[in-house]
Protein backbone atom coordinates (compact mmCIF):
# COMPACT_ATOMS: atom_id res chain seq x y z
CA UNK A 1 0.00 0.00 0.00
CA UNK A 2 1.28 3.64 -0.65
CA UNK A 3 0.12 5.86 1.77
CA UNK A 4 -0.67 9.55 1.13
CA UNK A 5 -2.23 11.52 3.96
CA UNK A 6 -5.50 10.03 4.07
CA UNK A 7 -5.66 8.15 0.97
CA UNK A 8 -4.35 4.57 0.41
CA UNK A 9 -3.18 3.50 -3.11
CA UNK A 10 -2.88 -0.20 -3.86
CA UNK A 11 -0.07 -0.72 -5.38
CA UNK A 12 -1.18 -4.57 -6.58
CA UNK A 13 -4.39 -6.50 -7.11
CA UNK A 14 -5.62 -7.04 -3.31
CA UNK A 15 -7.63 -7.58 -0.35
CA UNK A 16 -8.67 -6.39 2.67
CA UNK A 17 -10.98 -7.72 5.43
CA UNK A 18 -13.96 -5.72 6.50
CA UNK A 19 -13.18 -6.37 10.33
CA UNK A 20 -10.82 -7.44 13.09
CA UNK A 21 -12.07 -10.62 13.48
CA UNK A 22 -9.39 -13.66 13.40
CA UNK A 23 -8.73 -14.62 10.17
CA UNK A 24 -9.05 -18.02 10.39
CA UNK A 25 -13.16 -17.26 11.07
CA UNK A 26 -13.54 -14.94 7.59
CA UNK A 27 -15.84 -15.81 5.51
CA UNK A 28 -15.35 -14.69 1.57
CA UNK A 29 -18.11 -11.75 1.19
CA UNK A 30 -16.17 -9.93 4.64
CA UNK A 31 -13.00 -10.01 2.55
CA UNK A 32 -13.11 -6.25 -0.19
CA UNK A 33 -11.38 -6.57 -3.16
CA UNK A 34 -9.13 -3.70 -4.18
CA UNK A 35 -7.99 -3.46 -7.70
CA UNK A 36 -4.00 -2.09 -7.75
CA UNK A 37 -3.87 2.30 -8.32
CA UNK A 38 -7.83 2.66 -7.09
CA UNK A 39 -7.42 4.93 -4.15
CA UNK A 40 -9.24 4.73 -1.13
CA UNK A 41 -9.82 7.87 1.66
CA UNK A 42 -9.71 6.80 5.39
CA UNK A 43 -11.89 9.03 7.76
CA UNK A 44 -8.55 9.26 10.29
CA UNK A 45 -4.61 8.27 9.93
CA UNK A 46 -4.93 4.26 10.15
CA UNK A 47 -4.04 2.89 13.55
CA UNK A 48 -1.97 -0.11 15.10
CA UNK A 49 -3.63 -3.46 15.43
CA UNK A 50 -4.19 -3.98 19.63
CA UNK A 51 -6.59 -6.66 19.41
CA UNK A 52 -5.05 -9.56 22.06
CA UNK A 53 -6.29 -12.46 19.82
CA UNK A 54 -4.50 -10.97 16.49
CA UNK A 55 -1.48 -10.04 18.14
CA UNK A 56 -1.55 -13.83 19.97
CA UNK A 57 -1.89 -14.70 16.09
CA UNK A 58 0.55 -12.99 13.68
CA UNK A 59 3.91 -12.64 14.76
CA UNK A 60 4.82 -9.27 12.71
CA UNK A 61 1.23 -7.74 13.95
CA UNK A 62 3.28 -4.06 14.63
CA UNK A 63 3.38 -4.92 10.78
CA UNK A 64 -0.52 -4.36 10.59
CA UNK A 65 -2.78 -1.13 10.57
CA UNK A 66 -6.50 -1.05 11.08
CA UNK A 67 -8.22 2.06 8.76
CA UNK A 68 -11.55 3.28 8.31
CA UNK A 69 -12.71 4.49 5.18
CA UNK A 70 -14.88 7.98 4.92
CA UNK A 71 -17.23 5.83 2.92
CA UNK A 72 -18.62 2.49 2.12
CA UNK A 73 -15.98 0.59 -0.07
CA UNK A 74 -18.10 -0.14 -3.05
CA UNK A 75 -15.35 -0.55 -5.95
CA UNK A 76 -16.91 -0.28 -9.38
CA UNK A 77 -14.90 -2.96 -11.51
CA UNK A 78 -18.22 -2.67 -13.91
CA UNK A 79 -20.20 -0.01 -14.51
CA UNK A 80 -23.56 -0.02 -16.03
CA UNK A 81 -26.06 2.40 -16.83
CA UNK A 82 -29.60 1.41 -16.09
CA UNK A 83 -32.93 3.51 -16.73
CA UNK A 84 -36.81 2.54 -16.79
CA UNK A 85 -37.83 4.25 -20.57
CA UNK A 86 -41.28 5.83 -19.56
CA UNK A 87 -44.19 3.61 -21.32
CA UNK A 88 -41.62 0.48 -21.51
CA UNK A 89 -41.66 -2.17 -19.15
CA UNK A 90 -37.81 -3.30 -19.93
CA UNK A 91 -35.71 -2.62 -17.44
CA UNK A 92 -32.35 -2.27 -20.21
CA UNK A 93 -28.78 -3.43 -19.10
CA UNK A 94 -26.17 -1.16 -21.01
CA UNK A 95 -22.05 -2.35 -21.30
CA UNK A 96 -19.33 -0.89 -23.58
CA UNK A 97 -20.25 -2.86 -26.46
CA UNK A 98 -23.49 -1.32 -28.26
CA UNK A 99 -25.99 -4.39 -28.26
CA UNK A 100 -28.36 -4.03 -24.94
CA UNK A 101 -29.32 -6.58 -23.01
CA UNK A 102 -33.28 -6.10 -21.90
CA UNK A 103 -34.39 -7.08 -18.05
CA UNK A 104 -38.41 -7.23 -18.34
CA UNK A 105 -39.56 -5.75 -15.43
CA UNK A 106 -43.02 -6.29 -14.07
CA UNK A 107 -45.11 -3.77 -12.51
CA UNK A 108 -44.55 -3.24 -8.81
CA UNK A 109 -40.73 -4.85 -9.06
CA UNK A 110 -38.63 -3.62 -5.93
CA UNK A 111 -35.15 -3.16 -6.02
CA UNK A 112 -34.21 -6.97 -5.30
CA UNK A 113 -36.06 -7.89 -8.20
CA UNK A 114 -33.79 -5.80 -10.55
CA UNK A 115 -30.72 -6.89 -8.29
CA UNK A 116 -31.44 -10.70 -9.52
CA UNK A 117 -32.24 -9.86 -12.65
CA UNK A 118 -28.86 -8.40 -13.16
CA UNK A 119 -26.88 -10.98 -11.71
CA UNK A 120 -28.62 -13.22 -14.11
CA UNK A 121 -27.85 -11.25 -16.88
CA UNK A 122 -24.47 -10.77 -15.84
CA UNK A 123 -24.46 -15.04 -15.50
CA UNK A 124 -24.42 -15.01 -11.84
CA UNK A 125 -26.92 -16.89 -9.61
CA UNK A 126 -28.61 -15.27 -6.50
CA UNK A 127 -27.36 -18.48 -4.32
CA UNK A 128 -23.61 -17.03 -5.52
CA UNK A 129 -23.21 -13.37 -5.58
CA UNK A 130 -24.99 -13.21 -2.17
CA UNK A 131 -22.54 -15.19 -0.48
CA UNK A 132 -19.20 -14.26 -2.53
CA UNK A 133 -20.29 -11.12 -4.97
CA UNK A 134 -21.84 -8.07 -3.93
CA UNK A 135 -24.07 -6.60 -6.66
CA UNK A 136 -25.65 -3.30 -5.15
CA UNK A 137 -27.83 -0.63 -6.91
CA UNK A 138 -26.73 3.20 -6.00
CA UNK A 139 -28.32 6.17 -7.18
CA UNK A 140 -27.48 9.30 -4.85
CA UNK A 141 -27.93 7.23 -1.78
CA UNK A 142 -27.71 3.74 -1.70
CA UNK A 143 -31.11 2.08 -2.76
CA UNK A 144 -33.03 -0.38 -0.12
CA UNK A 145 -33.91 -3.76 -1.45
CA UNK A 146 -37.78 -2.82 -0.96
CA UNK A 147 -37.79 0.39 -3.01
CA UNK A 148 -39.97 0.14 -6.44
CA UNK A 149 -38.41 0.25 -9.67
CA UNK A 150 -40.06 3.64 -10.11
CA UNK A 151 -37.14 5.34 -7.72
CA UNK A 152 -34.58 4.54 -9.54
CA UNK A 153 -32.67 7.38 -11.22
CA UNK A 154 -30.98 7.77 -14.87
CA UNK A 155 -27.10 6.52 -15.00
CA UNK A 156 -27.52 4.55 -11.77
CA UNK A 157 -24.28 3.00 -11.31
CA UNK A 158 -23.89 -0.93 -10.79
CA UNK A 159 -21.08 -2.24 -8.60
CA UNK A 160 -19.34 -5.54 -8.73
CA UNK A 161 -16.83 -7.26 -6.48
CA UNK A 162 -15.78 -10.30 -8.46
CA UNK A 163 -15.16 -13.45 -6.35
CA UNK A 164 -11.47 -14.85 -5.65
CA UNK A 165 -12.20 -17.70 -8.71
CA UNK A 166 -12.06 -14.45 -11.22
CA UNK A 167 -9.33 -12.99 -9.80
CA UNK A 168 -7.57 -16.38 -9.64
CA UNK A 169 -8.23 -17.16 -13.27
CA UNK A 170 -6.75 -13.69 -14.18
CA UNK A 171 -3.57 -14.22 -12.75
CA UNK A 172 -3.19 -17.64 -14.22
CA UNK A 173 -4.19 -16.30 -17.58
CA UNK A 174 -1.32 -13.07 -16.95
CA UNK A 175 -3.94 -10.20 -16.86
CA UNK A 176 -4.26 -7.83 -14.44
CA UNK A 177 -8.22 -8.45 -14.25
CA UNK A 178 -10.58 -10.72 -15.28
CA UNK A 179 -12.66 -7.86 -17.47
CA UNK A 180 -9.34 -7.92 -19.22
CA UNK A 181 -9.58 -11.40 -20.69
CA UNK A 182 -13.24 -9.77 -22.87
CA UNK A 183 -10.84 -9.50 -25.81
CA UNK A 184 -8.53 -12.55 -25.41
CA UNK A 185 -8.79 -14.69 -28.40
CA UNK A 186 -6.48 -17.46 -27.30
CA UNK A 187 -6.94 -18.75 -23.90
CA UNK A 188 -4.19 -22.03 -22.15
CA UNK A 189 -5.00 -22.80 -19.06
CA UNK A 190 -3.36 -26.42 -19.51
CA UNK A 191 -1.60 -27.99 -16.40
CA UNK A 192 -3.29 -24.65 -14.30
CA UNK A 193 -5.68 -27.42 -12.31
CA UNK A 194 -8.25 -25.65 -12.26
CA UNK A 195 -11.78 -26.97 -10.74
CA UNK A 196 -14.16 -25.08 -12.53
CA UNK A 197 -14.37 -21.61 -14.46
CA UNK A 198 -15.95 -18.25 -13.10
CA UNK A 199 -19.65 -18.73 -13.58
CA UNK A 200 -19.25 -15.37 -15.59
CA UNK A 201 -16.59 -16.71 -17.97
CA UNK A 202 -19.19 -17.16 -21.26
CA UNK A 203 -20.64 -13.45 -20.29
CA UNK A 204 -16.86 -11.79 -20.05
CA UNK A 205 -14.65 -14.23 -22.57
CA UNK A 206 -17.10 -13.73 -25.89
CA UNK A 207 -13.89 -12.89 -28.03
CA UNK A 208 -12.64 -16.10 -26.78
CA UNK A 209 -11.79 -18.43 -30.29
CA UNK A 210 -9.51 -21.48 -28.86
CA UNK A 211 -9.55 -22.31 -25.22
CA UNK A 212 -7.59 -25.45 -23.77
CA UNK A 213 -8.36 -26.83 -20.69
CA UNK A 214 -6.66 -29.70 -18.43
CA UNK A 215 -5.79 -31.47 -15.33
CA UNK A 216 -9.31 -30.51 -12.34
CA UNK A 217 -11.42 -28.99 -14.16
CA UNK A 218 -14.90 -30.97 -12.81
CA UNK A 219 -17.70 -29.11 -14.62
CA UNK A 220 -17.94 -25.99 -16.69
CA UNK A 221 -20.62 -22.86 -15.95
CA UNK A 222 -23.97 -22.57 -17.19
CA UNK A 223 -23.21 -19.87 -19.17
CA UNK A 224 -20.40 -21.40 -21.41
CA UNK A 225 -23.09 -21.53 -24.21
CA UNK A 226 -22.27 -17.72 -24.49
CA UNK A 227 -18.77 -18.15 -25.92
CA UNK A 228 -19.91 -17.34 -29.52
CA UNK A 229 -16.78 -16.99 -31.13
CA UNK A 230 -15.25 -20.24 -30.08
CA UNK A 231 -13.96 -22.23 -32.83
CA UNK A 232 -11.56 -24.72 -30.57
CA UNK A 233 -12.08 -26.25 -27.52
CA UNK A 234 -9.17 -29.23 -25.69
CA UNK A 235 -9.91 -30.46 -22.44
CA UNK A 236 -7.50 -33.12 -21.43
CA UNK A 237 -7.01 -35.53 -18.50
CA UNK A 238 -9.59 -33.75 -16.54
CA UNK A 239 -12.77 -35.29 -14.18
CA UNK A 240 -15.11 -33.71 -16.38
CA UNK A 241 -18.19 -36.14 -16.23
CA UNK A 242 -21.29 -33.73 -18.17
CA UNK A 243 -21.08 -30.73 -20.79
CA UNK A 244 -23.44 -28.00 -18.82
CA UNK A 245 -27.17 -26.76 -20.71
CA UNK A 246 -26.76 -25.48 -23.92
CA UNK A 247 -23.38 -26.35 -24.54
CA UNK A 248 -24.89 -27.61 -28.07
CA UNK A 249 -25.49 -23.70 -29.14
CA UNK A 250 -21.88 -22.94 -29.67
CA UNK A 251 -22.25 -21.66 -33.70
CA UNK A 252 -18.98 -21.34 -34.76
CA UNK A 253 -17.34 -24.51 -33.14
CA UNK A 254 -15.33 -26.62 -35.29
CA UNK A 255 -12.67 -28.63 -33.20
CA UNK A 256 -14.07 -30.40 -30.06
CA UNK A 257 -11.28 -32.74 -28.04
CA UNK A 258 -12.22 -33.79 -24.60
CA UNK A 259 -9.95 -36.91 -23.92
CA UNK A 260 -9.11 -38.89 -20.89
CA UNK A 261 -11.51 -37.52 -19.16
CA UNK A 262 -14.55 -38.80 -17.15
CA UNK A 263 -17.35 -37.52 -20.03
CA UNK A 264 -20.62 -40.18 -19.37
CA UNK A 265 -22.78 -38.89 -21.94
CA UNK A 266 -23.05 -36.56 -24.57
CA UNK A 267 -25.69 -33.89 -25.06
CA UNK A 268 -29.08 -35.12 -27.26
CA UNK A 269 -29.00 -32.10 -29.89
CA UNK A 270 -25.05 -32.29 -30.46
CA UNK A 271 -26.21 -32.51 -34.08
CA UNK A 272 -27.06 -28.67 -33.75
CA UNK A 273 -22.92 -27.84 -34.30
CA UNK A 274 -23.62 -27.49 -37.65
CA UNK A 275 -19.29 -25.81 -38.15
CA UNK A 276 -18.01 -29.10 -36.22
CA UNK A 277 -14.99 -30.88 -37.91
CA UNK A 278 -13.00 -32.47 -35.51
CA UNK A 279 -14.71 -34.60 -32.66
CA UNK A 280 -12.17 -36.52 -30.64
CA UNK A 281 -13.74 -37.81 -27.20
CA UNK A 282 -11.37 -40.66 -26.99
CA UNK A 283 -10.66 -42.45 -23.35
CA UNK A 284 -14.06 -41.13 -21.63
CA UNK A 285 -17.19 -43.46 -20.07
CA UNK A 286 -19.44 -43.21 -22.88
CA UNK A 287 -22.41 -45.44 -23.16
CA UNK A 288 -23.72 -44.11 -26.44
CA UNK A 289 -23.73 -41.45 -29.58
CA UNK A 290 -27.10 -39.46 -29.96
CA UNK A 291 -28.57 -40.19 -32.98
CA UNK A 292 -28.58 -36.50 -33.89
CA UNK A 293 -24.71 -36.62 -34.39
CA UNK A 294 -25.96 -37.48 -38.17
CA UNK A 295 -26.64 -33.82 -38.80
CA UNK A 296 -22.99 -32.91 -38.66
CA UNK A 297 -23.10 -32.82 -41.99
CA UNK A 298 -19.51 -30.56 -41.96
CA UNK A 299 -17.39 -33.43 -39.80
CA UNK A 300 -14.20 -34.66 -41.13
CA UNK A 301 -12.45 -36.95 -38.15
CA UNK A 302 -14.39 -38.80 -35.48
CA UNK A 303 -12.44 -40.57 -32.59
CA UNK A 304 -14.59 -41.97 -29.75
CA UNK A 305 -12.27 -44.49 -28.92
CA UNK A 306 -11.78 -46.43 -25.38
CA UNK A 307 -15.28 -46.12 -24.31
CA UNK A 308 -17.88 -48.18 -23.62
CA UNK A 309 -20.11 -48.15 -26.29
CA UNK A 310 -22.17 -51.02 -27.57
CA UNK A 311 -24.22 -49.87 -30.46
CA UNK A 312 -24.23 -47.01 -32.83
CA UNK A 313 -26.63 -44.96 -33.98
CA UNK A 314 -27.50 -45.80 -37.93
CA UNK A 315 -27.66 -41.86 -38.43
CA UNK A 316 -23.23 -42.05 -37.72
CA UNK A 317 -22.85 -43.41 -41.12
CA UNK A 318 -24.64 -40.60 -43.54
CA UNK A 319 -22.08 -38.34 -42.31
CA UNK A 320 -20.73 -37.54 -46.12
CA UNK A 321 -17.43 -35.87 -45.41
CA UNK A 322 -16.33 -38.08 -42.85
CA UNK A 323 -12.68 -39.73 -43.74
CA UNK A 324 -11.04 -40.68 -40.40
CA UNK A 325 -13.69 -43.03 -37.97
CA UNK A 326 -11.99 -44.21 -34.69
CA UNK A 327 -14.02 -46.63 -32.86
CA UNK A 328 -11.43 -49.06 -31.32
CA UNK A 329 -11.78 -50.66 -27.55
CA UNK A 330 -14.95 -49.91 -27.09
CA UNK A 331 -18.14 -52.90 -26.77
CA UNK A 332 -19.16 -53.08 -30.49
CA UNK A 333 -20.81 -56.42 -31.85
CA UNK A 334 -21.98 -55.08 -35.12
CA UNK A 335 -21.20 -52.72 -37.68
CA UNK A 336 -24.78 -51.44 -39.50
CA UNK A 337 -22.81 -49.91 -42.51
CA UNK A 338 -24.60 -50.28 -46.00
CA UNK A 339 -23.39 -49.93 -49.48
CA UNK A 340 -22.94 -46.54 -50.66
CA UNK A 341 -22.68 -44.72 -47.48
CA UNK A 342 -19.48 -42.49 -45.58
CA UNK A 343 -18.22 -42.34 -48.88
CA UNK A 344 -15.65 -40.36 -48.22
CA UNK A 345 -13.80 -42.72 -45.34
CA UNK A 346 -10.25 -42.73 -45.21
CA UNK A 347 -9.39 -44.34 -42.12
CA UNK A 348 -11.73 -47.16 -39.83
CA UNK A 349 -10.38 -48.29 -36.67
CA UNK A 350 -12.22 -51.11 -35.11
CA UNK A 351 -9.58 -52.43 -33.01
CA UNK A 352 -10.43 -54.16 -29.62
CA UNK A 353 -14.17 -54.81 -29.72
CA UNK A 354 -16.20 -57.59 -30.16
CA UNK A 355 -16.70 -58.09 -34.05
CA UNK A 356 -17.50 -61.91 -35.34
CA UNK A 357 -17.70 -60.66 -38.73
CA UNK A 358 -18.05 -57.34 -41.19
CA UNK A 359 -20.80 -56.26 -42.91
CA UNK A 360 -20.48 -56.84 -46.70
CA UNK A 361 -21.12 -52.76 -46.88
CA UNK A 362 -17.82 -52.38 -45.75
CA UNK A 363 -16.54 -53.53 -49.20
CA UNK A 364 -18.41 -50.30 -50.77
CA UNK A 365 -16.18 -47.65 -48.74
CA UNK A 366 -14.00 -46.94 -51.86
CA UNK A 367 -11.81 -44.50 -50.90
CA UNK A 368 -10.58 -46.72 -47.17
CA UNK A 369 -6.97 -46.82 -46.99
CA UNK A 370 -6.31 -47.43 -43.86
CA UNK A 371 -8.13 -50.52 -41.59
CA UNK A 372 -7.38 -51.35 -38.19
CA UNK A 373 -9.47 -54.76 -37.16
CA UNK A 374 -7.11 -56.23 -34.51
CA UNK A 375 -8.48 -58.26 -31.44
CA UNK A 376 -11.38 -58.75 -32.40
CA UNK A 377 -13.02 -62.01 -32.86
CA UNK A 378 -13.31 -62.12 -36.35
CA UNK A 379 -13.57 -65.33 -38.23
CA UNK A 380 -14.28 -64.93 -41.92
CA UNK A 381 -13.73 -61.50 -43.57
CA UNK A 382 -15.70 -60.24 -46.84
CA UNK A 383 -16.02 -61.86 -49.60
CA UNK A 384 -15.84 -58.64 -51.62
CA UNK A 385 -12.77 -57.84 -49.80
CA UNK A 386 -10.71 -57.52 -52.26
CA UNK A 387 -13.06 -54.79 -53.80
CA UNK A 388 -11.05 -52.26 -51.04
CA UNK A 389 -8.85 -50.95 -54.04
CA UNK A 390 -7.79 -48.10 -52.56
CA UNK A 391 -6.27 -50.06 -49.08
CA UNK A 392 -3.09 -49.16 -48.43
CA UNK A 393 -2.81 -50.45 -44.89
CA UNK A 394 -4.59 -53.58 -42.98
CA UNK A 395 -4.04 -54.76 -39.57
CA UNK A 396 -5.69 -57.78 -38.02
CA UNK A 397 -3.24 -58.54 -35.31
CA UNK A 398 -4.90 -60.98 -32.75
CA UNK A 399 -8.56 -62.21 -35.13
CA UNK A 400 -9.03 -65.92 -35.46
CA UNK A 401 -8.77 -65.85 -39.23
CA UNK A 402 -8.57 -69.31 -40.60
CA UNK A 403 -8.51 -68.01 -44.28
CA UNK A 404 -8.15 -64.95 -46.63
CA UNK A 405 -10.82 -64.28 -49.29
CA UNK A 406 -10.37 -65.51 -52.61
CA UNK A 407 -11.06 -61.66 -53.59
CA UNK A 408 -7.84 -60.62 -50.83
CA UNK A 409 -4.99 -60.51 -53.96
CA UNK A 410 -7.13 -57.42 -55.42
CA UNK A 411 -6.10 -55.11 -53.21
CA UNK A 412 -3.33 -53.47 -55.66
CA UNK A 413 -2.86 -50.45 -53.22
CA UNK A 414 -1.70 -52.60 -50.32
CA UNK A 415 1.39 -52.00 -48.69
CA UNK A 416 1.33 -52.81 -45.22
CA UNK A 417 -0.22 -56.27 -43.98
CA UNK A 418 -0.08 -57.54 -40.14
CA UNK A 419 -1.98 -60.87 -39.77
CA UNK A 420 0.24 -61.92 -36.69
CA UNK A 421 -1.35 -64.24 -34.16
CA UNK A 422 -4.48 -65.53 -36.43
CA UNK A 423 -5.02 -69.26 -37.58
CA UNK A 424 -3.98 -69.20 -41.15
CA UNK A 425 -3.00 -72.44 -42.60
CA UNK A 426 -1.93 -70.52 -46.09
CA UNK A 427 -1.97 -67.77 -48.03
CA UNK A 428 -3.61 -67.27 -51.38
CA UNK A 429 -2.07 -68.70 -54.29
CA UNK A 430 -1.91 -65.96 -56.40
CA UNK A 431 -0.34 -63.50 -53.47
CA UNK A 432 2.15 -61.96 -55.75
CA UNK A 433 -0.42 -59.86 -57.59
CA UNK A 434 -0.08 -57.42 -54.01
CA UNK A 435 3.32 -55.75 -55.98
CA UNK A 436 2.75 -52.70 -53.87
CA UNK A 437 3.28 -54.51 -50.60
CA UNK A 438 6.21 -53.47 -48.58
CA UNK A 439 5.38 -54.90 -44.92
CA UNK A 440 3.93 -58.44 -44.36
CA UNK A 441 4.02 -59.47 -40.90
CA UNK A 442 2.29 -63.24 -40.54
CA UNK A 443 3.93 -64.24 -37.37
CA UNK A 444 2.43 -66.44 -34.79
CA UNK A 445 0.34 -68.63 -37.50
CA UNK A 446 -0.03 -72.24 -38.84
CA UNK A 447 1.50 -71.51 -42.62
CA UNK A 448 2.68 -74.77 -43.53
CA UNK A 449 3.90 -73.53 -47.04
CA UNK A 450 4.06 -70.20 -49.15
CA UNK A 451 3.04 -69.66 -52.51
CA UNK A 452 5.29 -70.20 -55.43
CA UNK A 453 4.21 -66.57 -56.50
CA UNK A 454 5.42 -65.44 -52.99
CA UNK A 455 8.41 -64.19 -54.93
CA UNK A 456 6.78 -61.54 -57.44
CA UNK A 457 6.07 -59.31 -54.60
CA UNK A 458 8.68 -56.68 -55.75
CA UNK A 459 7.84 -54.27 -53.33
CA UNK A 460 8.79 -56.12 -49.89
CA UNK A 461 11.35 -54.71 -47.87
CA UNK A 462 10.32 -56.43 -44.42
CA UNK A 463 9.19 -59.99 -44.20
CA UNK A 464 7.93 -61.50 -40.64
CA UNK A 465 6.68 -65.12 -40.22
CA UNK A 466 8.25 -66.16 -37.11
CA UNK A 467 6.28 -68.96 -35.03
CA UNK A 468 4.24 -70.68 -38.37
CA UNK A 469 4.58 -73.95 -39.58
CA UNK A 470 7.32 -73.40 -42.73
CA UNK A 471 9.25 -76.88 -43.94
CA UNK A 472 10.27 -74.85 -47.23
CA UNK A 473 10.94 -71.23 -48.86
CA UNK A 474 9.63 -71.36 -52.89
CA UNK A 475 12.21 -71.15 -55.08
CA UNK A 476 10.95 -68.03 -56.65
CA UNK A 477 11.97 -66.44 -53.15
CA UNK A 478 15.17 -65.41 -54.14
CA UNK A 479 13.27 -62.81 -56.90
CA UNK A 480 12.60 -60.56 -53.63
CA UNK A 481 14.88 -57.56 -54.87
CA UNK A 482 13.75 -55.13 -52.51
CA UNK A 483 13.75 -57.05 -49.46
CA UNK A 484 15.80 -56.20 -46.60
CA UNK A 485 14.58 -58.30 -43.49
CA UNK A 486 13.39 -61.64 -43.41
CA UNK A 487 12.27 -63.34 -40.01
CA UNK A 488 11.75 -66.87 -39.85
CA UNK A 489 12.51 -68.01 -36.69
CA UNK A 490 11.04 -70.57 -34.54
CA UNK A 491 9.75 -72.48 -38.17
CA UNK A 492 10.81 -76.23 -39.22
CA UNK A 493 13.27 -75.19 -41.84
CA UNK A 494 15.47 -77.67 -43.02
CA UNK A 495 17.51 -75.59 -45.99
CA UNK A 496 17.40 -72.68 -48.35
CA UNK A 497 16.91 -72.20 -51.59
CA UNK A 498 19.72 -71.99 -53.57
CA UNK A 499 17.84 -68.45 -55.00
CA UNK A 500 18.20 -67.24 -50.83
CA UNK A 501 21.80 -65.82 -52.07
CA UNK A 502 20.49 -63.63 -54.45
CA UNK A 503 18.81 -61.89 -52.34
CA UNK A 504 20.87 -58.12 -52.93
CA UNK A 505 19.03 -55.84 -50.07
CA UNK A 506 19.06 -58.13 -47.50
CA UNK A 507 20.44 -56.61 -44.51
CA UNK A 508 19.05 -58.57 -41.67
CA UNK A 509 17.95 -62.64 -41.76
CA UNK A 510 16.77 -64.34 -38.50
CA UNK A 511 16.51 -68.04 -38.50
CA UNK A 512 16.81 -69.28 -35.20
CA UNK A 513 15.04 -72.37 -34.03
CA UNK A 514 14.88 -74.30 -37.26
CA UNK A 515 15.88 -76.98 -38.18
CA UNK A 516 19.11 -76.12 -40.84
CA UNK A 517 21.90 -78.38 -41.04
CA UNK A 518 23.82 -76.09 -43.74
CA UNK A 519 23.95 -72.63 -44.84
CA UNK A 520 24.83 -72.12 -48.77
CA UNK A 521 28.33 -70.63 -48.70
CA UNK A 522 26.97 -67.77 -51.20
CA UNK A 523 24.66 -66.52 -48.52
CA UNK A 524 27.76 -64.91 -46.49
CA UNK A 525 28.56 -62.81 -49.66
CA UNK A 526 25.46 -60.85 -49.92
CA UNK A 527 26.67 -57.56 -50.64
CA UNK A 528 24.03 -55.62 -48.09
CA UNK A 529 24.25 -58.50 -45.30
CA UNK A 530 24.86 -57.17 -41.44
CA UNK A 531 23.15 -59.19 -39.49
CA UNK A 532 22.90 -63.56 -39.36
CA UNK A 533 20.85 -64.83 -36.39
CA UNK A 534 21.49 -68.74 -36.42
CA UNK A 535 20.93 -70.21 -32.80
CA UNK A 536 19.11 -73.44 -32.29
CA UNK A 537 19.59 -74.97 -35.48
CA UNK A 538 21.19 -77.98 -36.00
CA UNK A 539 24.58 -76.79 -37.49
CA UNK A 540 25.51 -75.52 -34.11
CA UNK A 541 27.12 -79.20 -32.65
CA UNK A 542 29.41 -78.69 -35.94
Amino acid sequence: MLERGLTIIPMVDTWLKRSCQMSGELQPFELLYLPRGVPIKLSQQPEMVDEEWERLRHQHIHLHRKAVSSALLWLALVCISIWLSEGSSDLRLLDSSPEAVPLRAKHGDTIRDARRGLGEALGVPPGRYLAKLWLQLLGKEILADSAPLASLDVDVNVCILPDMLENQLAKLAGVDSFSELQDAVELSLAQKRLKTLPQRFGVVCRSLEFLQLSHGLRHLPDTFHHLVSLKRLAIAHAPLSELPPGFAELPNLEELTIEACQLASLPQDIGSLQCLRLLHLSKNQLHSIPASVGNLCQLRRMMVDSNQIAELPATLFDLPKLSVLGLSRNLLRKMAVADGQLPQLQALRLEGNRLSNLPDGITGLKFLQELQLQANPLRPLPDGFGQLCCLRRLQAIGCLLESLPASFSSLASLEHCDLARNQLRSLPADLGRLTCLKELLANGNRLQHLPESFGDLISLRVCQLNANELTQLPDSFGRLGALEEICLVENKLTSLPSSFSELSSLRRALLSRNRLANIPEAVWQLPSLEEVELSGNCLDAR
